[in-house]
């Protein structure tokens, strides 16, 4: 579940009433900028695999569709993620 009282750019999803994982993103404060910025995605490792990577990026997405372009940075060597957003 999607919970809106944090933060305005934090996506937090709960299980249980405990929280499991986040999405923070950013949007440019100069409106000149096309591109909005997936900063941290994070999912407890007993939540992973059970489709909260993909809820989580998709609403991430959404909140920022006014933008002609996203992007997302992902470390050379995290396999995972690589493959995750690969995907």
């Amino acid at each position: 579940m999607i919970v809106e009282k944090y933060h305005k750019n934090t996506i937090v999803t709960e299980c249980d009433a405990m929280i499991v994982g986040f999405l923070a993103y950013m949007v440019p404060n100069d409106y000149l900028s096309y591109t909005g910025e997936v900063r941290s995605i994070n999912i407890l490792k007993s939540h992973q695999k059970i489709e909260i990577e993909k809820t989580l990026i998709y609403e991430g997405i959404r909140r920022l569709n006014r933008f002609s372009n996203i992007t997302v940075w992902v470390l050379h060597n995290n396999g995972l993620a690589i493959q995750f957003y690969e995907h």
